[in-house]
Formats: structure tokens, C-alpha cells, sequence
């Protein structure tokens, strides 16, 4: 994720932020965190520009969020 994102000039995330972030994310959706054998949980988690306009270049803001199924 990291080198995804700095390879598209995005933010650089922190290994014990985007650890905190999945964390919390897991915590919050505890209900549908799967318990049984062979099953899993798959998390996704994302980064985009999020300006208001679209451009060439650099963006100054961005969303980070986090998906499961």
C-alpha cells in the first residue's frame, strides 16, 4: 500500500497508522468479522485524490478508507 501510493505521489502513510486504521476498522465491524474455520475476512483499503477538480499533477487532498467483504 505504501509504495502503491508514493509511487503515485500520494501521502505517505505510516506503518502504525494504516495498522491502527485496520484495527479500529476491525474492532467497529466486529460483528462481521467471520469466527468459524475457513473463513475470512477481506479488507481493502484505498487511497484517492479527492480535490474538486480534476487535473494534471499533484493533488493536495485525499480519502483514505477502508472496504470488507
Amino acid at each position: 500500500f505504501r509504495k502503491s501510493s508514493l509511487r503515485m505521489i500520494m501521502p505517505d502513510f505510516s506503518e502504525e497508522l494504516f495498522r491502527s486504521s485496520l484495527r479500529e476498522y476491525v474492532s467497529f465491524e466486529s460483528a462481521s468479522v467471520p469466527a468459524g474455520k475457513d473463513q475470512a475476512l477481506y479488507l481493502r483499503p484505498f487511497l484517492f485524490a479527492s480535490d474538486d477538480r480534476i487535473k494534471l499533477g499533484s493533488y493536495e487532498k485525499f480519502s483514505f478508507y477502508i472496504i470488507s467483504s
